[in-house]
């Protein structure tokens, strides 16, 4: 959403999620000047934002468009740790060093700034400091429960676990069409998140479509049709569906 104090002069009027980034705390002269200290970042689907191992100089606060984030196991296999969306923020990593390697999903822009930038605003605003802090702390959230996830749910669990949290996430910066979701990202980019198989991720949509809780008008679309009964089979309560195939 975007903030109702930002004219369409303003350097970020035009900003979708303005009301959710970052920088959302700092007030229009401030953010202004904030936003000329950075540049405009445009990737194309595939691009490469980084990759793993390699020194963190710079963040991002996504704006538009989707990102991926994923490390590759010694043995070769690819994991997904999540899919970011438009209002998240892509920090330091550790130590100065990135920590997981980030590829655009579509097309993505995102407003970049040099660490130094980051760290002096850090230093000279508290509330953007705070505001740093609930970003990592949201991410660190949604990392608890993907580990959850991955833990203690079958495939049909996982998925729908993945659905919901894509609404809540898609809700936070559209809240009128929360329930209508857009999936970017490929079927082995859900497995590959979610430590399933391509086959499997698409077996579990297809059996949540024939009992009527979704509808896949594309194939990178899903709208959430009955979203109380997809909670509960997120929380393992399916036997409580009597439609669920």
């Amino acid at each position: 959403m975007r903030r109702p104090d930002l004219g369409p002069r303003h350097r970020c009027g035009d900003c979708a999620v303005s009301a959710e980034a970052v920088c959302h705390v700092l007030p229009p002269p401030e953010l202004g000047a904030f936003r000329e200290s950075g540049s405009q970042a445009n990737f194309t689907a595939g691009q490469t934002l980084f990759h793993e191992g390699d020194p963190a100089s710079s963040v991002f606060s996504l704006t538009r468009g989707m990102v991926m984030l994923y490390t590759i196991l010694a043995d070769g296999r690819r994991h997904i740790t999540d899919f970011l969306h438009p209002g998240d923020y892509i920090g330091t990593g550790e130590e100065g060093v990135r920590t997981l390697s980030a590829e655009a999903v579509g097309e993505v822009t995102a407003c970049r700034f040099a660490v130094r930038q980051i760290e002096g605003m850090t230093t000279e605003n508290p509330a953007f400091a705070r505001a740093q802090y609930r970003k990592a702390a949201s991410l660190l959230h949604t990392a608890e429960r993907q580990g959850v996830t991955l833990a203690c749910c079958n495939a049909d669990e996982r998925v729908t676990r993945f659905l919901c949290e894509m609404e809540a996430r898609t809700r936070a910066v559209r809240p009128s069409r929360s329930r209508i979701i857009d999936l970017p990202m490929s079927r082995s980019d859900i497995g590959d998140h979610l430590g399933l198989s391509r086959e499997s991720v698409s077996r579990s949509l297809a059996r949540l479509a024939r009992s009527g809780f979704i509808r896949i008008p594309s194939l990178r679309t899903v709208e959430l049709v009955d979203l109380p009964s997809l909670r509960r089979i997120a929380n393992g309560l399916a036997a409580d569906q009597p439609h669920f195939e």
